[in-house]
């Protein structure tokens, strides 16, 4: 009678193909490469309901995103030919290639009949002594 150990050629093939098929597996490269992740082109930003779309999306991504700019209250619409996109703190604008700041400020002095070039008054002091007079030192000249 012959005995027949675990290490006999039919107990061995089953764990021989499973560490030869993982060797395998290991040493193959694999056939297809994954993509190279890139940013996405759109986010929705759930705070207002608003989405933002490129190029308005890589621009405040660089400057500034919620400090400066704030979350997206509208989304990108044409005013005048002009591409805009109204955030909480600005608007953008799309010129060309380019986006660029709009001038809020401006616009709303100039609505307001506020000449933008137009000095404020020098204020005067209550006392009416000598410290409401124009300074004559050369480096504080004021216009009177």
């Amino acid at each position: 009678m012959t005995r027949v150990g675990w290490c006999s050629g039919a107990r061995r093939f089953p764990a021989i193909a499973a560490i030869l098929a993982l060797v395998l597996a290991l040493l193959t490269p694999a056939t297809s490469k994954a993509e190279e992740w890139a940013p996405p082109e759109a986010v929705y930003v759930s705070e207002t309901g608003h989405n933002l779309y490129e190029p308005f999306l890589s621009f405040w991504r660089d400057n500034g995103r919620l400090t400066f700019i704030g979350n997206p209250i509208s989304e990108p619409l044409k005013v005048n030919g002009t591409t805009v996109q109204y955030f909480e703190k600005a608007r953008l604008e799309l010129q060309g290639d380019t986006v660029v700041r709009g001038t809020l400020g401006t616009e709303y002095l100039t609505a307001k009949g506020i000449e933008l070039n137009e000095r404020p008054s020098r204020p005067r002091l209550l006392r009416g002594d000598d410290f409401d007079l124009p300074s004559t030192t050369p480096f504080t000249k004021l216009r009177g």
